[in-house]
């Protein structure tokens, strides 16, 4: 260029139209193999950037692998040494160079739109955990919801747990979170079954404790008027016993207050309590020997006697199912009257008998 230009253009002055010829005959001449490597040497750089951008455009294919983005910089480099080695023209360079950038481009695009995609997938999934772990806190403070409710609703949020941690990885943290709720739950429900069972209890001396005010009644001279109809309507107002144990205290109350209707069969129920002060007596003392509690010491002959009759063992059936809350009731429907001392063991007995639940 600098030769055409001085030629051309340059201080060398001005010659024949013949000579100007011949001369300029002569240096296309001698100009005319450079020109030839110079075309040579700029097909071989074009070929070489198109290689790479071939290679470029190729790795595109490839962009979710592992070492692609590793692979698209090297190519930047090695275009970078091939441009400082074989130069180009200007026009020629930049039509290149922005198909090699674009190539380039895509793979580092493609790289990202995966890893928002993996990201995005992970945020849904932990998103899906976080929920099963909302919906199970939630569960045990369920206090409105019933029993039975809450039970098949943490069976559903274990099985879908259960689901979703067999397609994916569970965070530790929210695997933690999750089976404290679980807990919760489960300890909400033991409060459920807890009150319940307390309810029974305290239903069951509640029923004993009437049926005392009418034997208390049937022991005075004379007897002292009852009203039937409100003392049944306070039994109804107790929380009801299982079907079994609300017959047997039933049947006691309906004795007595059948009872009050005519002197024999009231001289009859006297005779029942009377009879049953040795069978309430022994009961309680069964009752203490079995749960560990102590009993009056003045009663200690007849626990050694009881203890001799019965083992420990029988009494280790689960309260209200087993010997213990049998043995109980049938204390409480054995017609007779609690003294205090009598009905002070009878609570701790009760006490002993959830805490054992």
């Amino acid at each position: 260029r600098e030769a055409d230009q001085a030629w051309h253009h340059g201080e060398l002055g001005s010659v024949e139209p013949d000579s100007w010829k011949k001369l300029d005959a002569k240096l296309k001449q001698a100009v005319a193999p450079l020109r030839e490597l110079l075309g040579q040497a700029r097909g071989e750089a074009k070929s070489g950037r198109q290689a790479l951008i071939a290679e470029a455009e190729a790795l595109l294919a490839k962009a979710q692998e592992r070492d692609a983005p590793a692979q698209a910089r090297a190519l930047q480099a090695r275009w970078t040494e091939h441009a400082k080695a074989h130069p180009l023209a200007g026009r020629d360079e930049r039509a290149l160079w922005e198909r090699f950038r674009a190539a380039c481009n895509a793979v580092f695009e493609a790289r990202d739109s995966q890893r928002k995609e993996v990201d995005h997938r992970r945020h849904e999934q932990r998103r899906a955990f976080e929920q099963l772990c909302e919906q199970a806190e939630q569960l045990s403070h369920a206090d409105e919801t019933g029993e039975e409710d809450i039970r098949r609703s943490l069976r559903e949020l274990q099985q879908q747990w259960r689901d979703a941690a067999a397609a994916q990885s569970v965070p530790p943290a929210l695997e933690s979170r999750f089976r404290a709720a679980r807990s919760a739950v489960e300890a909400l429900l033991k409060a459920r079954s807890r009150g319940k069972e307390a309810a029974v209890w305290q239903a069951l001396q509640a029923q004993a404790q009437l049926c005392e005010e009418l034997a208390t009644a049937l022991a005075a001279e004379p007897p002292t008027p009852v009203d039937g109809q409100a003392l049944r309507g306070r039994w109804q107002a107790l929380p009801a016993l299982p079907d079994s144990w609300e017959k047997t205290m039933i049947a006691r109350r309906d004795q007595a207050l059948s009872a009050l209707e005519n002197d024999d069969a009231r001289y009859e129920q006297l005779d029942r309590i009377d009879d049953g002060v040795a069978v309430r007596r022994d009961a309680l003392l069964e009752l203490e020997l079995a749960l560990g509690l102590p009993s009056p010491a003045e009663l200690a002959k007849e626990r050694l006697a009881v203890q001799v009759k019965q083992l420990r063992s029988r009494f280790k059936a689960a309260p209200g199912g087993g010997s213990a809350g049998e043995i109980l009731l049938a204390w409480c429907a054995t017609p007779g009257v609690a003294d205090a001392r009598d009905r002070s063991r009878c609570e701790k007995i009760v006490e002993s008998l959830q805490r054992r639940h």
